[in-house]
């Protein structure tokens, strides 16, 4: 199992990361997810990124499409009790079986055809919220990584 990355959940527009950068972390590529109205600031390491998000848009995050996967949850953990980390897996063979039965979220920002894999952990919210990334190659050679 490889984690791809981890996200936080933020209150504070993603204030956090400038707390990074001013500890000397470089920022990479940052974006609005459109159908869920977040937004994120991401750190790039050697084996993984962390990601900052926050919701620009809470009504999007509570849709037809996107409401399902409980990120609403998550974003409002200070209400809701729910963990606001959430741990998105590479997709791979061996964590098929962790996937099975899972709910398939296909954001308006995928290409046509591709899904998450989502584990809502909707009976144990103060796991994290867990995803397996579509299969395809991603392109980060121009992200800024940061090693130790």
């Amino acid at each position: 199992m490889k984690v791809d990355h981890i996200f936080i959940f933020s209150n504070n527009q993603g204030v956090e990361a400038d707390e990074l950068v001013d500890f000397g972390l470089s920022e990479g590529s940052n974006r609005i997810h459109s159908g869920q109205r977040t937004r994120n600031r991401k750190f790039y390491f050697e084996n993984f990124f962390l990601e900052i998000v926050w919701v620009i848009n809470g009504s999007e995050l509570t849709n037809e499409s996107t409401g399902t996967t409980r990120l609403w949850a998550r974003a409002n953990y200070k209400a809701t009790g729910s963990s606001p980390f959430g741990l998105c897996l590479a997709n791979s063979t061996n964590t098929a079986t962790l996937f099975e039965g899972c709910l398939k979220y296909k954001p308006s920002y995928l290409p046509e055809g591709l899904s998450f894999d989502i584990i809502t952990n909707k009976e144990h919210p103060y796991l994290p919220w867990t995803c397996r990334l579509p299969s395809t190659a991603k392109n980060i050679e121009q992200e800024p990584t940061i090693t130790w």
